[in-house]
């Protein structure tokens, strides 16, 4: 992903953590990747799930048909050079998306 980013002019070098239960309590929205994700978060804190605290990112992605289920971003591993460039186009169109709502007022 790191390599993807950069040839964009991107430099990415920031370091991941698990969620943490207090996230649930301090966080308004908390948006994953996958259904598993939602699994994770529900043993750790069932009274979340299924509410609008807890969304998937692709929900928000403007190139999903809202007739269907929302689709999970893919696993970029699996798909070579070209898995990545998928998620980092899935990922770019959402962030702006999702910045568009939180600008109007839509989100949290």
């Amino acid at each position: 992903m790191r390599r993807t980013a950069s040839r964009r002019g991107l430099d990415l070098r920031h370091k991941s953590r698990s969620l943490l239960r207090s996230d649930l309590e301090e966080y308004d929205l908390v948006i994953v990747m996958g259904t598993n994700h939602v699994r994770d978060i529900a043993r750790m804190d069932r009274s979340v799930v299924n509410t609008p605290r807890v969304r998937l990112f692709r929900e928000f992605d403007p190139h999903v048909n809202g007739d269907r289920p929302i689709p999970e971003v893919p696993d970029p591993w699996y798909g070579g050079d070209d898995g990545f460039e998928e998620v980092y186009e899935i990922v770019d169109r959402t962030c702006d998306a999702l910045l568009d709502r939180f600008a109007r007022g839509t989100l949290p």
